[in-house]
C-alpha cells in the first residue's frame, strides 16, 4: 500500500462488500477498472470469506498473514499507529 494509491483511490461503484476490493486496489493489485468491474459483479454483492481473502494475499506476497476481524476501522487505525509509534522510538533509542 502506498501513499499514492491511497491518495488516488476511486471508485465508481459502491457495493455493500467491497471492502476486501478497496484493499486490494490500495495495494496495487487491482486498477481501478478492474476493482470497479468485480464491485459490480457478485463478488461485491455477496464479498469475500476469510480464508478467499487470506489466499489472495499469501498468493500475492508469498506470506502467511495474520488476518483479525476489527469491528471498528478507527480502533485498527490506533492500534497500527502505536505500533509504528514504537518502532520508531525503539530506532530512535538504539542511535541515543
Amino acid at each position: 500500500m502506498t501513499p499514492n494509491n491511497i491518495t488516488n483511490f476511486t471508485r465508481d461503484f459502491s457495493s455493500p462488500m467491497d471492502c476486501f476490493i478497496n484493499a486490494l486496489q490500495m495495494f496495487g493489485v487491482l486498477d481501478p477498472y478492474s476493482a470497479n468491474l468485480m464491485r459490480i459483479s457478485t463478488i461485491g454483492t455477496n464479498g469475500f470469506t476469510k480464508e478467499q481473502i487470506e489466499w489472495s494475499f499469501m498468493y500475492r506476497y508469498n506470506h502467511n498473514f495474520n488476518f483479525e476481524r476489527f469491528p471498528d476501522f478507527q480502533i485498527l487505525l490506533l492500534i497500527h499507529y502505536n505500533r509504528i509509534l514504537r518502532f520508531l522510538l525503539e530506532s530512535i533509542d538504539t542511535f541515543l
